[in-house]
């Protein structure tokens, strides 16, 4: 088989072209693998039905007669049992659901820790 002068550099032109092509895209031209995006979509979406949810769990907390009561002891207990104390009263829990959304319960606490 015969091979011309200019095919070796042909073909390492094309490799680094390759190269330097899928790094400037990943690097600086905003590309991502499929994978990458379904995390970034995944994430978003959980964060926008947080934030449909929380005002259920304010008004919630708002139309509990012991609120103040219940306010009060999550204050004063440490920070890592904040969250399970919300939970526990019912008002991160969505209507036909059995188990609290714990991503709700900690924005409602976020939201409910600013009035106290």
């Amino acid at each position: 088989m015969k091979t011309y002068s200019g095919t070796k550099p042909l073909l390492l032109g094309i490799a680094v072209g390759g190269i330097a092509a899928l790094t400037i895209g990943f690097v600086w031209g905003g590309w991502m693998t499929g994978t990458a995006a379904a995390q970034i979509a995944n994430k978003q979406s959980e964060m926008a039905v947080t934030a449909a949810l929380l005002p259920f769990c304010l008004q919630q907390s708002q139309q509990d007669l012991n609120a103040t009561a219940t306010l009060s002891s999550i204050k004063l207990a440490p920070s890592y049992e904040r969250q399970v104390m919300l939970e526990n009263t019912g008002w991160a829990t969505m209507p036909g659901e059995e188990d609290p959304n714990k991503a709700v319960a900690t924005a409602c606490l976020k939201e409910l820790s600013a009035s106290f």
